[in-house]
């Protein structure tokens, strides 16, 4: 059994690993396909990244108010025999509000909304909730979801260096996926 990071970075990869697959496809379908699941799987691994981040914090340090852990956590407060705990009642959080108060609660600074990766980041979320509720066809591109990858990629730096004070291990990588299926 691999461990939750390890998952992590393997869906990661599978996503580098479709974008690729992406880029040497003959047929529009078979694009359409490769782009669809690179889009969908980068970011499960970010949000499965977060949520590592959320388990190990949440559980072991007091940094973050009842409120804030149950924002990160993605639950209901409520109030129980004189104090507010956190119920097992799922309360659904935006993934962007989550990077920016994990990205505050840990640098002391607010997140800065101009720049590039994070507005790349936050096209990708629009992106993915056009794939997810389609109310028409959209057609992605191989830059789009490139701008995605890497946005992902950055935050998870990011966060890693405001969190663990270092460097996401592979972000040097960039968009090359070490998969060869």
């Amino acid at each position: 059994m691999i461990n939750f990071d390890e998952y992590s970075l393997k869906l990661l990869e599978e996503a580098k690993r479709f974008l690729e697959k992406a880029k040497t496809e003959n047929s529009d379908d078979g694009v359409n396909a490769y782009l669809n699941a690179s889009l969908l799987l980068s970011f499960c691994s970010l949000e499965a990244f977060i949520n590592s981040i959320v388990c190990e914090f949440c559980d072991c340090q007091s940094i973050f108010t009842v409120y804030e852990k149950a924002f990160l956590k993605e639950k209901k407060v409520c109030f129980k025999h004189g104090e507010f705990i956190i119920s097992n009642e799922l309360k659904m959080s935006r993934l962007k509000e989550r990077i920016e108060l994990l990205y505050h609660r840990f640098n002391k600074i607010k997140l800065k909304q101009s720049d590039v990766w994070w507005q790349h980041l936050l096209n990708g979320i629009d992106l993915r909730n056009e794939l997810i509720h389609p109310k028409k066809t959209y057609i992605l591109s191989i830059q789009d979801v490139e701008n995605v990858l890497k946005s992902i990629i950055s935050c998870i730096d990011i966060l890693f260096k405001a969190v663990y004070k270092k460097k996401f291990p592979t972000a040097n990588k960039g968009v090359d996926s070490t998969l060869g299926f």
